[in-house]
């Protein structure tokens, strides 16, 4: 078995592969970076005796991302042109032939959650993560769920005290028990203050499926469409509103913002009313 030793090298000095058909995205990239910055430069980067990368782009271009100046390598001085050309191309695939115990995944994924590591240092994203912790609690059987403490609803033991119309002063903050429909909630919520943020995911009770928004076109054909967003909203001019998941045709029909003087971002997926300054 060939030994084999990690050297430093200067980034400066190392190449790519010309028949490197392994493509890194800039977000990838800002997540190796994460990555190496979290637990270390822990994988050399395989490189031929002429400087050339044979396994460790993506590595390297984090590093560069980095600033760093060297990077751990190995060289396979061993490997004629031909076969790194075929390692090149089995490094990356072969790993693609893996795949993950789902709920073995989740509740690692849940340990390190509840140790305070960030979701993202694991190279998945929080929704990615949002949604394998929950499917693997709708796989899980009824008798377990029973036993999470976390899941079980206190008994009620008198009447509720909050009321529709109730408004709740929470320090310097308001919380108001009413519907998002009506205009008096916000009435009284506000009294003589006007908003300055609108963040809102209409139209609501919309079935979101893995993750994936899927909108029924029959919403669009709704007569009371506005019915399913606030009514009236005081706000302020030189604001920002959002609108999630929701596609222009629908923001098109809200009668409550004056679109026409707002930039619309996109056809679907997230809707941004950016204040356009006039003239």
């Amino acid at each position: 078995m060939i030994m084999h030793e990690v050297i430093q090298t200067p980034i400066n000095t190392l190449r790519p592969a010309k028949a490197n058909a392994r493509v890194h995205s800039k977000k990838q990239l800002k997540q190796i970076a994460r990555s190496i910055q979290r637990y270390g430069f822990n994988a050399p980067v395989l490189v031929g005796d002429d400087g050339e990368i044979i396994a460790g782009h993506g590595r390297v271009e984090a590093a560069k991302l980095l600033d760093l100046k060297t990077v751990p390598t190995i060289c396979l001085a061993h490997l004629n042109d031909i076969e790194r050309r075929a390692y090149l191309i089995a490094d990356n695939k072969i790993a693609l032939n893996a795949s993950w115990d789902q709920e073995l995944l989740a509740s690692e994924v849940q340990a390190l959650v509840d140790h305070g590591i960030e979701i993202e240092d694991t190279g998945f994203t929080i929704t990615e993560a949002d949604i394998l912790l929950e499917e693997a609690s709708e796989a899980m059987p009824s008798a377990q769920k029973k036993t999470q403490a976390e899941d079980r609803l206190p008994a009620v033991e008198s009447a509720a005290v909050t009321r529709m119309g109730d408004v709740w002063q929470l320090g310097r903050h308001r919380l108001v028990c009413g519907d998002a429909r009506d205009p008096q909630a916000y009435a009284a919520l506000l009294e003589d203050e006007t908003v300055d943020l609108i963040f809102t995911d209409p139209p609501y009770n919309v079935k979101i499926d893995g993750g994936c928004f899927k909108f029924d076109p029959a919403v669009l054909k709704d007569p009371n469409l506005r019915g399913q967003v606030p009514s009236v909203i005081v706000f302020h001019p030189s604001r920002t509103f959002h609108l999630s998941h929701a596609p222009t045709a629908f923001a098109g029909r809200l009668k409550n913002v004056r679109l026409d003087k707002y930039a619309i971002v996109g056809k679907c997926g997230f809707i941004n009313g950016c204040p356009v300054p006039s003239g």
